[in-house]
């Protein structure tokens, strides 16, 4: 397959999700009041995310949601206003992308994002054919390229995984997620309260990890009545999110500023 097949082969539309409020310590730490914008290295931090969608073969176009500051920093891509939190602002994005296909959902603050990480996730997740796939990491991969990376990890039978800030989404099936989507959201980052949405028996299974990535997957189906899929990605910039000075220190290092 040469480029050109390969380009044309899978090409979604992305909605980047740069509104909502900053993390109180960060927006202290940085004298900003949007996440976004937080620079690095005298860039603002959605840069470098737009940098790598843009150079991603499997990008078709680029939506960012987010407050009216951020209309002149996201050159090359569609300005969406925001309308609210998360949700309605995702079904602006999802509007503005005007498809009832496929739709790459990313955060604004995953600053090493690649464009070999993008293209990776995207293709893998569109074979599955479901309706929503979340990347996950697994802590060897981190930490091997990443050592000092502090993340949130959970333990499952198929090894010990950290979440991504990338979702494909087939757009038609947004509605249907929405009741439940803000509290897996809220949960993410504790395992246990994830957990705990998805029942007594998956608490226990997480608490001894004993619960494989198959089964978590079968648990979240029944929740959000769909076909969910996890997809493994060895590409730990995915989950390398900017949200406490420590990770905007660790991202600079990372970047030689």
């Amino acid at each position: 397959m040469n480029a050109m097949d390969e380009r044309s082969a899978v090409q979604v539309p992305c909605v980047v999700l740069a509104g909502g409020r900053i993390p109180q310590k960060l927006g202290e730490a940085t004298g900003c009041q949007i996440q976004a914008l937080v620079p690095i290295s005298g860039r603002p931090m959605i840069s470098y995310v737009l940098d790598a969608l843009k150079a991603a073969r499997t990008v078709s176009q680029i939506f960012v949601v987010g407050a009216e500051p951020l209309r002149g920093a996201v050159e090359g891509a569609v300005f969406v206003p925001e309308v609210g939190e998360m949700l309605p602002n995702i079904r602006a994005g999802l509007a503005a992308a005007k498809t009832s296909g496929f739709v790459l959902l990313s955060t604004a603050d995953i600053p090493l994002l690649t464009p070999e990480a993008v293209d990776d996730f995207v293709r893998r997740a569109a074979a599955l054919d479901a309706d929503l796939c979340y990347p996950i990491v697994l802590k060897e991969a981190v930490k091997a390229k990443y050592p000092k990376m502090v993340r949130t990890f959970v333990g499952t039978k198929d090894g010990v995984f950290t979440g991504g800030n990338l979702f494909l989404l087939k757009a038609g099936f947004f509605d249907k997620l929405a009741p439940v989507v803000e509290r897996v959201r809220a949960a993410r980052k504790n395992p246990i309260k994830l957990a705990a949405l998805l029942g007594p028996v998956t608490l226990l299974l997480f608490a001894f990890e004993r619960i494989s990535v198959e089964q978590v997957e079968r648990r979240a189906e029944r929740l959000f009545g769909g076909k969910l899929r996890a997809v493994i990605s060895p590409h730990p910039e995915v989950a390398a999110d900017v949200d406490k000075p420590e990770d905007l220190r660790e991202v600079e290092a990372i970047l030689g500023v």
